[in-house]
């Protein structure tokens, strides 16, 4: 669904090339993690599988990118996105309305879609994601998971055939996280590819097929996800934990209420803080 063929590509302006002599794949059913240090070419990846680099970016490529069987630099970026989707590290980046339901509808209305149609896909859309009860609330009022929650369900009413996530877990908490690994793995065994650009590795154990860990503009290892387990791999990549324990198991249950019951959360008591004072006497 995706291939890179010698894919080198650098930045207007740039003295160097983001990316060097790329060759991957991702394949229907397939979820292809890549993680690596900040600055390691991962985002540059990301922005070439769904066309924005070299398509808004500009720049210069050699090699090919394929999409679906296609090749890319013969496509234009609305061609593109309707076969591969993309949700952002921060979705509300991403989002035209200011309202659920608004939002959920806005690719469908611009697209021509009869009106019938489009509230159907709206309901389904915000069905499959739990967001029926949240269509008539704004944008703002939603939290992170929420937002995500709404992006990957406007990107998933259009079907497009491949999914790439940008850090899709760097807002969500535990539950939130696990959640998402979830619905990766069925989108996998429905069909379609899926391409992940991560510095957090553990939630996708049991998901990914294949990680790629980038360094310096290059992969410079793959294989399956035990490859993360290589202590001497990680270090010198800048990679994370492959493994988190859930640090909330070994917190204190805090203290009994008047009522019998746990007081949960966090608690201050006596907190003073002021900030250094200038030389001019002024606070900064």
């Amino acid at each position: 669904m995706i291939c890179f063929e010698n894919v080198t590509y650098a930045y207007p302006f740039s003295g160097s090339p983001a990316v060097r002599d790329i060759n991957i794949r991702v394949r229907p059913g397939e979820l292809v993690l890549v993680s690596g240090q900040s600055g390691c070419g991962k985002t540059t990846l990301m922005r070439l599988a769904n066309g924005l680099c070299p398509g808004y970016f500009r720049g210069v490529m050699k090699g090919r990118v394929l999409i679906d069987g296609h090749d890319a630099s013969s496509m234009t970026l609305g061609d593109v996105s309707r076969r591969v989707g993309t949700l952002f590290q921060d979705p509300e980046q991403q989002f035209f309305a200011l309202g659920v339901e608004d939002e959920l509808a806005f690719a469908h209305e611009w697209s021509g879609l009869p009106a019938e149609v489009t509230r159907e896909k709206v309901r389904h859309a915000a069905a499959a994601f739990g967001l029926s009860s949240a269509l008539d609330k704004s944008i703002h009022e939603l939290s992170e998971g929420q937002k995500q929650k709404v992006g990957l369900a406007s990107i998933l009413s259009q079907e497009p055939r491949a999914l790439v996530l940008d850090e899709p877990t760097a807002n969500l908490d535990p539950e939130s996280t696990a959640e998402l690994a979830r619905r990766l793995r069925t989108l996998k065994e429905s069909g379609m590819a899926v391409l992940v650009v991560d510095h957090r590795l553990y939630w996708l154990e049991g998901v990914a097929d294949r990680v790629l860990v980038m360094k310096s503009g290059e992969i410079c290892a793959m294989g399956s996800f035990s490859l993360l387990e290589d202590e001497s791999l990680r270090q010198s990549c800048g990679l994370r934990d492959c493994h988190v324990e859930d640090a909330r198991a070994s917190l204190p249950d805090g203290e009994t209420t008047a009522g019998g019951e746990k007081e949960r959360g966090l608690r201050v008591k006596g907190l003073c803080f002021g900030y250094p004072v200038s030389r001019a006497g002024a606070s900064f």
